[in-house]
């Protein structure tokens, strides 16, 4: 706990220590704007500058926190694989298979630009996790009472309200489409979701709210890693079935961070995890997107080579790979929509006042896919909804905020403030708001609010301890 104590005492040396890095942090953003207004030689600067300056604190704070799954480095492991990569494919002059890129009239500079655009926006997350001393320790005081004990009686809170959110699961798929239908062939992804249903979907995400509460339980309860990760697939496979690879990643990434934070260096190997957790990924990926193509008849399709070429060259573009929104966006132009996408964040008052909501996606298809009725968008992420609805600045502020935040809610977690499966719940879907959109609040908003009611209702009941699992 030293590292702790010392990155949060607020005294002026560790307040200097914090704001030495700024000064890299400000010029290669500086010239990461310089770059996006087309000044040409600084672009031979900034990329190296900007991912030089990403490792060397990405190195440090493992070093400060001995955790390579702090939500900082989560978020820039993650955003190179996103953006990085093929914004480096882009730079290596190789062409993106997807015929929808050329229909949609991106450019190479278009491309460059969004990865100019990426590096920016995670160096102004790392702006933020380095800003956030007792800056929102007002703010986050109220989330201390969010510190909760495990009672007895959470095993049968928790299975309860995962029963339920699998009815409701199934109610909610079965107002679209056949349930057997849905699950053969993946019909649920290709149907219209009718008016009414919303409130099923909103009780389905009880499986993952009562999952991640029962993992956490386990994983206090010093149970074996299989059994902490049993409820957790339990709702991943029910979610990766009828709900999308993305939400079912909830419950499953939330009880690898659970086990992360019980594990010592000397019980377990986290190179090993790592070497087995990224081919993981991978497969779940690829299995992912076969099934949705093709539903259950594309299980065949997974022993071929040539399939999995295919895919692989297909993900780093499109599928693990999410250049294409930023590249959407610097197309489009910055504050087109005028902050429209963030009214999101009032809900549920949007759902009785009629506010002028615009989905970034959704609009990015709109203006620039030159056919189609359907209503479908891109994961416009936190950067191009700000960009976007914001411009630059926008940007800037939402992606230091936001690494303010999970600095925040970081620190929080290591000093048992806060319950480690609502940690696990927030950590994941904040990652989800930033590589997918800000329209992810509400449905974070949701499921922490089921935690919680999960965990109340299991203190209120009295159980013997002796029929705790």
């Amino acid at each position: 706990m030293r590292a702790i104590s010392s990155e949060q005492n607020g005294s002026p040396s560790t307040v200097s220590q914090h704001l030495e890095p700024l000064y890299l942090f400000s010029l290669a953003w500086m010239l990461g704007a310089f770059v996006l207004s087309a000044v040409e030689w600084t672009k031979f600067v900034y990329f190296p500058l900007a991912y030089l300056v990403l490792l060397i604190f990405v190195v440090k704070t493992n070093r400060i926190w001995d955790d390579w799954l702090n939500p900082l480095c989560l978020t820039l492991f993650i955003g190179f694989i996103r953006f990085s990569i093929p914004g480096l494919l882009v730079s290596l002059d190789k062409e993106p298979p997807s015929e929808i890129f050329r229909m949609m009239g991106l450019q190479k500079s278009d491309w460059m630009l969004a990865h100019a655009l990426a590096l920016m926006a995670l160096l102004g997350v790392t702006i933020g996790w380095h800003l956030c001393f007792h800056l929102f320790e007002v703010v986050f005081r109220g989330i201390r009472h969010l510190s909760f004990s495990f009672s007895t009686a959470v095993p049968h809170v928790a299975l309860s309200a995962m029963v339920v959110g699998i009815i409701a699961l199934f109610v909610f798929v079965g107002s679209h489409a056949s349930i057997e239908d849905a699950i053969y062939s993946g019909e649920i992804r290709r149907s219209e979701i009718q008016i009414g249903t919303g409130k099923y979907f909103y009780l389905s995400l009880m499986l993952i709210a009562g999952s991640v509460v029962y993992s956490g339980y386990l994983s206090e309860k010093r149970r074996a890693w299989w059994i902490v990760l049993s409820p957790a697939v339990i709702a991943a496979s029910s979610f990766f079935v009828l709900g999308g690879r993305a939400r079912a990643m909830v419950p499953f990434g939330s009880a690898i961070l659970l086990l992360n934070h019980r594990w010592k260096p000397s019980n377990i190997s986290r190179k090993l995890a790592l070497l087995v957790g990224i081919p993981f990924l991978i497969v779940f990926s690829y299995v992912g997107q076969v099934y949705r193509g093709s539903g259950v008849e594309g299980v065949e399709d997974l022993w071929s080579l040539a399939s999995l070429v295919e895919y692989i060259e297909y993900s780093a573009w499109m599928d693990w790979g999410q250049l294409h929104s930023l590249a959407s966006a610097v197309s489009i132009g910055p504050g087109v929509l005028g902050g429209q996408t963030f009214l999101v964040m009032l809900w549920p008052l949007t759902k009785f006042i009629a506010l002028p909501t615009r989905s970034a996606g959704v609009f990015m298809v709109d203006t620039l896919v030159p056919y189609g009725e359907a209503k479908w968008g891109f994961h416009a992420t936190l950067i191009g909804d700000a960009y976007l609805n914001f411009g630059l600045t926008g940007v800037l502020v939402a992606t230091i905020l936001f690494g303010m935040m999970i600095k925040q809610l970081y620190v929080l977690m290591r000093r048992g403030l806060i319950n480690r499966a609502l940690y696990a719940l927030i950590a994941v879907y904040s990652m989800r708001i930033f590589f997918e959109s800000i329209e992810k609040f509400s449905e974070m908003l949701v499921i922490v609010v089921f935690a919680v009611a999960v965990m109340q209702s299991s203190r209120m009941l009295r159980i013997p301890a002796r029929t705790g699992v």
